[in-house]
């Protein structure tokens, strides 16, 4: 069963501010016609990662 289409023409972006780009987003899931905040979470916390082990060498 397909989820039916946002009835919304046009949605906002909650990061840029603009409208929706939809499939030109990587953040934007057609399956549930929304952004995937997970998407963000996953790529901040590998993000934090990646510079507290930078930090630790810079600071060796």
């Amino acid at each position: 069963m397909r989820k039916k289409q946002s009835k919304m023409k046009k949605t906002r972006c909650p990061f840029l501010d603009e409208n929706c780009l939809k499939e030109n987003c990587e953040l934007y899931n057609k399956v549930l016609d929304r952004c995937e905040l997970s998407l963000l979470n996953y790529n901040l916390f590998q993000l934090m990662t990646v510079m507290r082990h930078q930090i630790e060498i810079e600071s060796n």
